[in-house]
């Protein structure tokens, strides 16, 4: 008998818009919530919100969707890796370093093009939102050099490699997969649910969107999770080093 999709154990092969909705940003809003309520502690004892941001991508967004798929793997009895993570193909040496690289460079040329839209969100939402909440990444006047540095440390290893790991075995090797019935729109509905589940930066939500669009069909042609791990990590990790090399300059 064919399983029957629930948001606890939504097992089978095919989720329609809502179930992927909802799983994408389960985990963005625990992250948010993580960060909200702990922002108050790392700012009083000398840290600022990228270090109570980063904190909430290892405690929350790397840990929660990993136990996820181990609670569907122990209760319906399969293996992750082979029949939850359906994005396994093996591909050669050389594609794993030629995709990586045209869709960082894609990213780099939306993201700049995007950058006057994404400070005009950002200002727009500053009547709302306070400004820690939309730059976390800019560092008040008070905080030492200690524990700036420890926190740009934190963003190259937590932000740049431990959580893109997770959320590239959870969104492109779990949910992806499963917006199949959507065929050459699947890529695009799952840019569009990534986009959303960055809740904590609301006004970069569209250059993520467009930033992911490349990269997804890529993935989806490729059929590769291990690749789209590759993509995210030497992005996430380029930026994070030019902001510590900023910094130590």
């Amino acid at each position: 008998m064919e399983k029957t999709f629930n948001i606890i154990n939504p097992i089978n092969k095919d989720h329609n818009l809502f179930q992927s909705l909802v799983l994408h940003l389960a985990p963005g809003i625990l992250i948010l919530c993580f960060y909200l309520i702990t922002y108050n502690s790392f700012v009083e004892t000398g840290f600022y919100a990228q270090t109570a941001l980063t904190t909430s991508f290892l405690i929350i967004g790397a840990t929660a969707p990993i136990l996820f798929l181990m609670y569907l793997s122990k209760k319906n009895k399969i293996k992750i890796f082979t029949s939850i993570i359906l994005f396994n193909k093996k591909l050669r040496w050389w594609e794993y370093v030629v995709y990586p690289i045209i869709v960082v460079i894609l990213a780099v040329i939306i993201s700049t093009a995007l950058q006057p839209v994404s400070s005009r969100i950002s200002n727009l939402l500053s009547d709302f939102l306070p400004q820690w909440f939309l730059r976390p990444h800019v560092i008040p006047d008070a905080i030492s050099e200690r524990n700036i540095l420890i926190t740009l440390i934190m963003v190259i290893l937590i932000d740049g490699l431990i959580h893109p790991i997770v959320e590239e075995i959870y969104f492109r090797g779990f949910l992806l997969p499963r917006l199949a019935r959507y065929k050459i729109y699947a890529p695009i509905l799952g840019a569009l649910f990534f986009a959303l589940f960055h809740l904590w930066q609301p006004q970069n939500m569209l250059s993520i969107f467009l930033m992911s669009i490349p990269w997804l069909y890529i993935i989806w042609w490729k059929r590769s999770f291990l690749l789209s791990v590759i993509i995210h990590c030497l992005a996430n990790t380029l930026g994070a080093v030019f902001g510590l090399m900023e910094f130590l300059q």
